[in-house]
């Protein structure tokens, strides 16, 4: 009868890395560990390894600093030419609706006054949204009007979606959007050294390979854990045979962008359990 888990028969050993313990981060969503550090005290060769448990605190805040600006064109305006584009920037933080449009309005009045005024909607029974209409100063002929475009920046926050594509802001009449808030909904651990791989995605120079999923479930500033199914076995198998032996093990934490999420201002933390399976030399 084949055993069905060899590798309980192996050494075990649990490794447990992060900003609050032994190993020391790398950048702001990243951990590596080298297993011929002898302060690991791992003596065996790794023919195996699981991950047990993961998780971060929920710092990832909803206006991030790649979100921060926004920039729109300007068409039929007494104070910008037709085609002028100009941006307009917020301080990253998290926000909610009040605060959000607050900080919103702020910007627009320091990089392009007189353009924009935004409320915050608030019909009894329904959700909050914003509002925005464009100043009468912006086009006497009432018929001026910016468009904003979708991508890597406010305007996702604004609640501008990708059926969207571009937002058309006027004079005679306002737009209101839900602004997205929650932030991050789920994040990813990559790992080069666990999936081999040294393959790129969409420019970014890491592994296309994901190794978990943490869905964000509490609220900011609270620590958000996961432990993986089928932790006791090996999510990599090495063998004893194999020629090349594992020396580091490495985890990022990313968000749906694939970028490191943001755990700036040594207010987060982020950890990870692995478990070992070892093979004496």
């Amino acid at each position: 009868m084949t055993d069905k888990h060899p590798f309980l028969n192996l050494d075990q050993r649990l490794l447990v890395m992060g900003s609050r313990h032994d190993v020391v981060l790398g950048s702001p969503a990243a951990i590596v560990c080298n297993l011929d550090n002898s302060g690991t005290g791992i003596k065996s060769k790794v023919v195996g390894v699981s991950i047990e448990s993961a998780g971060f605190t929920h710092f990832i805040r909803n206006v991030p600093p790649k979100l921060t600006s926004l920039t729109f064109i300007a068409y039929n305006s007494d104070l910008y030419a037709d085609g002028t584009e100009v941006q307009v920037f917020i301080d990253p933080a998290q926000y909610d609706i009040v605060s959000f449009a607050a900080a919103l309005q702020a910007g627009f009045d320091a990089y392009a006054p007189g353009v924009i005024t935004i409320t915050v909607v608030a019909p009894p029974g329904k959700p909050q949204t914003i509002s925005y209409q464009l100043t009468p100063g912006f086009a006497a002929s009432g018929n001026g009007y910016i468009t904003i475009q979708r991508g890597k920046n406010l305007a996702r926050v604004m609640g501008v979606s990708r059926a969207l594509g571009t937002f058309f802001v006027e004079q005679t009449a306002a737009k209101e959007l839900f602004p997205l808030l929650y932030g991050e909904q789920c994040v990813y651990i990559y790992s080069k050294a666990l999936t081999a791989s040294r393959s790129s995605l969409a420019g970014h120079q890491v592994s296309d390979s994901v190794i978990g999923t943490i869905p964000v479930t509490v609220p900011f500033g609270f620590v958000q854990t996961v432990r993986m199914a089928d932790a006791e076995r090996p999510t990599v198998v090495y063998g004893v045979q194999t020629a090349a032996q594992l020396e580091n093990i490495d985890m990022e934490f990313r968000d749906a962008d694939r970028d490191l999420i943001d755990l700036s201002d040594g207010q987060g933390e982020i950890f990870c359990t692995v478990r070992l399976w070892l093979h004496a030399h």
